[in-house]
């Protein structure tokens, strides 16, 4: 069984739409692993029903659950996409963070994740195996390094 990857980002606009097709794209490229995005699933419109809003919402978390990692786009601010990378966090799963048009993020977002990819070209390095990212906090500038361990599992590949 392949590993999986949830991609967490917002949809709404045509430049997040870009965003997360270039994602999307590179991981039907790279076909080692599995990815679940949820705006190929599950879209709801502004009026749907209770029943449609709980479905999506419980068909999402499951994935998270099932995932063994996340990328998550946050160039623009989405709480959706800000929700599910605290709850992935919260149950022990490995958050890559994707800001490539902005430098700064709010130190929740950033102390949850792994690492992050600031270029497309990180974004591919990192889908390929190549290259496992950095993550730092902009408020005390300390850099951290990924979960080694956990990433070589999830890639299964020791580099």
């Amino acid at each position: 069984m392949k590993p999986t990857v949830y991609i967490a980002a917002p949809f709404f606009t045509q430049s997040q739409l870009e965003r997360i097709n270039y994602i999307e794209l590179l991981c039907d490229k790279y076909n080692w692993f599995d990815y679940y995005s949820p705006r190929k699933f599950f879209v709801l419109k502004p009026d749907s029903e209770v029943y449609d809003q709980k479905k999506v919402f419980d068909s999402n978390l499951q994935f998270i659950k099932n995932s063994q990692i996340m990328i998550a786009i946050v160039d623009e601010p989405d709480t959706g996409t800000h929700w599910e990378m605290g709850y992935a966090y919260g149950i022990g799963k490995q958050v890559i963070m994707v800001m490539i048009d902005k430098d700064k993020t709010n130190v929740m977002l950033s102390m949850s994740c792994t690492g992050v990819l600031k270029s497309r070209e990180k974004i591919e390095s990192f889908l390929i195996g190549k290259d496992y990212g950095y993550a730092y906090n902009e408020i005390n500038g300390r850099t951290i390094d990924f979960n080694w361990g956990v990433l070589e599992k999830w890639n299964g590949k020791v580099y």
